[in-house]
């Protein structure tokens, strides 16, 4: 409650008291005045035993006595009166039961920490369980030095030395990065690289693989180099910054008492580790990049883009696919999903089409293909490219044509421009944007997953072969047919990201970084509805993103991208647009309550589709009970030692 509406309550009690006092002396004056003289003991005795509680009997009747009479001989005292007691004693009571709401869901919040600490410790006493030579000090040594590793592949633009650990989506991001780099002449340089701290963020366990995300904190000092001459192009001085590394191991798997990937061997065989295209050990054979012997680096986010793995989102549909799939697997789509990225980021770059042909259907490619002619001196391209988030939304199994789909959130920054053919220069460069789309993948109904090749780019069915950077849609080996869905997943379309669609539910009070970016894309994308955004409300936006941990630098790019209507796609019609403002409100109350700046923000959004003050305060009503029901299962559930 805010002081100014306190300070007004306060006002309005004083007053009730008032009165009150002013009507007892009143009345007291009325029913014994006459005898103020005279010897009325006794009735003065009784009038003020009775009003005064006295334990001779009947003290609630002498209150109920004193109201009715001043209902009777002085209604306008007596109605007031009654009627402020009754609104005092109700506001009283709904303000109490706002706090029990506010506190709960505050108090529920304060306890994740806890709780994560609490689910940490026990999953990773299952994992020693069945590894009992797991050891949380020695994985983040080999967490370190993996680190160590991936900054020096980079900087030397060389990246076979990660490899043997890193997934297929991992080391596609970085070898087309690599490969642009030196398209444009230069690389990228890291020196005085200091990890400051390194610690175990959280640990969790899916149908297939264990997880765990540990957490950097380090500082790195860059420069681009020219390729040619040496000469240092850019530098950047690096302040301290967080980034959260996500390790995978197949469920059972034992930590070995000799090396294993991360220190160059196999993990297998123990031999010095040179694996083929296809992720397999030369000597043994065995599929080490698989998570099936060690860990694997599967994904690298960055601090304002990570959720907890806690806040499990209820994926509609991956039930039903588990069921018809044992080896489906959520983090194994998302791998591919980034490997899909950035083979269209490689298309964008040199304007071919056949850089994607091998991963998506026709449908998609064949989209590219007039924007990519070759005739054309000048093509539309991306620059400064980079993944922020990448989420399973929906599974959809036993389409009517045949195939399943998946649907993939991703959240990318970039910035678009026109690129010369063949020198590669650049012209019409936009601001840096954030986009969030969804990219739909689609596999026949009646493929399966095969699990050893998880995390790898799975081999023509028909030969056999390896198809590792195939540029065409067919296995050069036998002629077949690759990215029709009988093989893999492949892409077959890309949309904007329309979160009214999903209404996805996180479990747990905690809010994750998507339904922050979620919320602060509708607001931006609502008040942008006209072209424009105005001083006020930029200053909303910038101080609601301040609140939920997202920068000032990403907010920018956010309203570039919502200038472009590219940022998310705000509601069509009244009930999409109450869906999203149950999940910005939902998003708001995180901490039991929301702020003026908040609601402000969700009265301006709702104002765009005609809701009302009155709709947006039920909306918000409705979201805290929901959030105070799951605040005290949390509650209830949440045994700190």
């Amino acid at each position: 409650m805010k002081k100014r509406g306190i300070f007004f309550n306060l006002i309005f009690v004083l007053l009730i008291i008032i009165v009150l006092l002013h009507s007892a002396q009143l009345f007291a004056r009325a029913g014994g005045g006459h005898s103020y003289g005279g010897s009325s003991h006794s009735s003065s005795h009784s009038f003020s035993g009775s009003y005064g509680g006295s334990r001779s009997g009947g003290g609630g009747g002498g209150d109920l006595f004193v109201l009715i009479m001043l209902l009777i001989q002085y209604p306008y005292i007596g109605i007031p009166v009654i009627a402020g007691g009754i609104l005092f004693f109700y506001l009283m009571g709904r303000g109490a039961n706002n706090y029990r709401i506010n506190s709960t869901i505050r108090k529920a919040s304060g306890l994740s920490d806890a709780q994560e600490k609490m689910l940490k410790e026990q999953n990773l006493a299952k994992i020693k369980e069945s590894d009992p030579n797991f050891s949380e000090d020695k994985f983040i040594e080999r967490a370190k030095s993996s680190f160590m590793i991936v900054q020096k592949c980079w900087s030397d633009q060389n990246l076979m030395p990660m490899k043997p650990f890193t997934s297929n989506g991992v080391f596609s991001r970085f070898s087309i990065q690599i490969d642009i780099q030196k398209e444009s002449g230069f690389r990228n340089q890291l020196d005085d690289i200091t990890i400051l701290d390194a610690s175990i963020q959280a640990v969790t366990s899916d149908n297939i693989y264990d997880r765990i995300d540990v957490m950097f904190t380090a500082m790195i000092n860059d420069k681009d180099v020219d390729l040619k001459t040496g000469k240092v192009i850019r530098t950047n001085e690096s302040s301290p910054f967080i980034e959260f590394w996500t390790f995978l191991r197949r469920r059972g798997a034992k930590t070995q008492s000799k090396s294993g990937l991360l220190e160059g061997k196999c993990p297998n065989c123990g031999g010095d580790i040179k694996i083929t295209e296809s992720g397999n050990c030369e000597y043994c054979n065995a599929f080490v990049s698989s998570g099936e012997y060690d860990w694997v680096l599967t994904e690298i986010t960055q601090e304002e883009e990570y959720s907890s793995p806690y806040l499990q989102q209820n994926i509609i549909g991956l039930e039903d696919m588990m069921k018809k799939d044992i080896d489906f697997n959520v983090a194994v789509i998302e791998d591919k999903v980034s490997t899909i990225f950035f083979r269209i980021v490689r298309a964008n770059y040199f304007g071919d089409v056949k850089y994607i042909k091998e991963v998506s259907h026709p449908n998609f490619y064949n989209t590219l293909s007039t924007a990519f002619n070759p005739a054309n001196e000048w093509y539309p391209s991306l620059e400064d490219v980079a993944v922020g988030a990448v989420e399973t939304k929906r599974i959809t199994v036993n389409g009517s044509d045949g195939y399943d789909r998946v649907e993939v959130m991703i959240r990318w920054s970039g910035s678009y421009c026109e690129r010369n053919r063949r020198t590669k220069e650049l012209r019409n460069v936009g601001e840096p944007s954030i986009r969030t789309q969804v990219y739909t993948l689609i596999r026949k109904s009646d493929v399966k997953t095969p699990g050893r090749y998880n995390f790898r780019t799975i081999p023509c069915r028909s030969c056999g072969a390896p198809l590792t950077q195939n540029t065409e849609d067919r296995c050069e080996y036998c002629g077949a047919v690759i990215n029709d869905g009988s093989r893999d997943w492949v892409l077959y379309a890309v949309d904007i990201y329309r979160p009214y669609n999903y209404n996805v539910q996180y479990t747990g009070v905690v809010k994750s970084s998507e339904e922050n970016y979620v919320m602060l894309s509708a607001m931006i994308s609502a008040m942008l509805s006209d072209g424009v955004i105005d001083e006020r409300e930029k200053d909303m936006i910038y101080r609601a993103a301040q609140n939920r941990g997202i920068p000032p630098a990403v907010v920018s790019q956010m309203i570039e991208s919502a200038k472009r209507r590219e940022l998310i796609a705000i509601p069509s019609n009244t009930e999409e647009a109450r869906g999203m403002l149950a999940s910005m409100a939902r998003v708001a109350l995180a901490d039991g309550k929301i702020s003026g700046a908040e609601y402000k923000l969700l009265l301006n959004f709702g104002a765009k589709y005609n809701f009302q003050k009155a709709d947006i305060d039920i909306i918000i009503n409705n979201q805290r009970r929901l959030l105070f029901q799951e605040a005290k299962e949390i509650i209830k559930n949440t045994k700190i030692k």
